[in-house]
């Protein structure tokens, strides 16, 4: 083969590969970070993404959380409101852009993995402004 042919051959197969791994803009990506599943979705200028602690990597404590940019700014301290679709509404407050698991009563922690498990959008109210989040397909988030 020449070193031509070799070349598009090789950018054909990148192209391949990079369209079969690329997923939907609005649909959770998934890594693995640190010990941690660590889950992320960008839809309307936010970045909202799922730490899924479930084995208490860093300690007797589950660091899971749900951590939220709006654009520029992960650091947004005030409160919070996600709604899902079937009424299903929680109110509370992020510390520099988290829900600590740890921090929220646990009814707070269940409803909004409930939410985040079976919904392919919700709303955020933050600052007094609404943002609606498109997740795509629910998922079976490993965070307990």
């Amino acid at each position: 083969m020449t070193s031509a042919r070799k070349k598009i051959s090789s950018l054909g197969l990148a192209l391949a590969l990079g369209l079969t791994f690329a997923g939907p803009a609005r649909a959770w990506q998934h890594d693995f970070e640190r010990g941690v599943d660590l889950y992320r979705v960008s839809s309307g200028g936010v970045v909202l993404s799922l730490v899924c602690d479930p084995n208490k990597v860093y300690g007797d404590q589950s660091e899971s959380a749900v951590m939220v940019q709006l654009g520029a700014d992960d650091d947004f301290t005030g409160p919070v409101r996600l709604a899902f679709a079937g009424d299903s509404v929680i109110d509370t407050q992020m510390e520099r852009g988290r829900i600590a698991k740890r921090v929220v009563p646990a009814e707070t922690w269940a409803t909004l993995l409930d939410g985040l498990r079976s919904s392919e959008t919700l709303e955020l109210t933050v600052d007094g402004s609404a943002r609606t989040i498109e997740t795509g397909e629910p998922q079976a988030f490993t965070c307990n």
